[in-house]
């Protein structure tokens, strides 16, 4: 595997967040989901099967930390078994949030149970392989977690209940996630420079880390969009007149 360094006048921590703030802008302005979401043309039912993606990825998440946590004990990195252990306290109980969301979706337009994404699926797992090999690793996919939330989530939120309708109470596992992961990325990027600044094949990994993340969430929207046209191609159709 090639790994990408980043420039050698760079902190690591900057590099993450230079790389992820260029990867957002790019989705938010170009990508045709987000396109169709500012036209209104977003329905319950994709959005379901969103929240059941990311509830999926929640329930995953604190199993993951303390599993990285053990697997960074094993190796004798103490300082990073600490930062996963403290993770995993953070993110315990976040999996009610975007239950709550899709009770009140499900409620609202009488839909059946979502779908979790192929995408999310295969996230997990690749984070699961990551977390046993490479543990220090993974901090890479939390940083892109927690500032992507930062940077994507209050745009999401807003356009899903402006332009498309969603009740704001269905989407509280964005908007609080958006509230605390300020605070959380700050933290983290201490904690980065504390544990990968210097290390020049580690910084490597985890900016790959990072993009790989990227790429399977670019997937996962690339999927939602897909569901999102069906959606409108089947409205479309059963407008038509007889």
């Amino acid at each position: 595997m090639v790994l990408h360094r980043k420039p050698t006048n760079m902190a690591i921590d900057d590099a993450l967040v230079a790389e992820l703030a260029s990867f957002t802008g790019e989705l938010l302005h170009t990508h045709p989901l987000i396109a169709r979401a500012r036209r209104g043309q977003i329905s319950p039912s994709v959005v379901n099967d969103y929240l059941t993606s990311i509830l999926h990825l929640l329930r995953s998440t604190p199993r993951l930390l303390d599993e990285a946590e053990r697997r960074a004990r094993e190796r004798g990195e103490l300082l990073l078994a600490r930062f996963f252990a403290r993770k995993a306290n953070e993110e315990r109980g976040h999996e009610h949030w975007a239950e709550h969301d899709i009770a009140t979706l499900r409620s609202a337009y009488d839909l059946p149970p979502g779908q979790p994404r192929k995408a999310i699926i295969e996230l997990v797992t690749w984070l699961e392989r990551l977390v046993d090999t490479d543990p220090g690793s993974y901090v890479g996919y939390v940083f892109f977690a927690e500032y992507f939330t930062v940077l994507a989530g209050p745009e999401c939120v807003r356009t899903l209940t402006e332009f498309c309708g969603i009740p704001r109470d269905a989407l509280t596992a964005v908007s609080h996630h958006v509230e605390l992961d300020q605070a959380h990325v700050a933290e983290a990027r201490i904690d980065i420079r504390r544990l990968f600044q210097g290390k020049a094949d580690a910084e490597a990994r985890l900016l790959d880390a990072l993009r790989a993340s990227e790429c399977y969430f670019r997937k996962f929207v690339d999927e939602l969009d897909r569901c999102a046209a069906a959606a409108e191609a089947r409205c479309s159709t059963q407008s038509l007149p007889n």
